[in-house]
């Protein structure tokens, strides 16, 4: 008990969208507060009555760190961060 557990199933890190809106998704234990932030703003998740959660972030051009944090009640976190990278050019 007390372990906070954070798994990001979307995006991958590292990766690249041609899109400025892009999607969050993850699982955490059920009960944790979640927040998400880019280099524009932080957002508060609430997750399912199973854990996961999803929500949608704007990101800006170029190299964008998402940091999600799962904070649980006794104030317990995981921290996952990773990098996305906003382009509209053809690879």
């Amino acid at each position: 008990q007390g372990s906070v557990y954070l798994v990001i199933d979307e995006p991958r890190d590292e990766s690249i969208s041609d899109r400025r809106l892009i999607q969050i998704r993850g699982r955490t234990n059920p009960e944790n507060l979640v927040i998400v932030s880019t280099n524009q703003e932080d957002a508060v998740v609430a997750t399912t009555t199973d854990g996961k959660f999803s929500v949608s972030v704007t990101i800006d051009a170029g190299s964008n760190k998402i940091v999600t944090r799962a904070i649980a009640d006794g104030g317990e976190e995981a921290i996952d961060a990773r990098i996305v990278t906003f382009s509209t050019e053809e690879f």
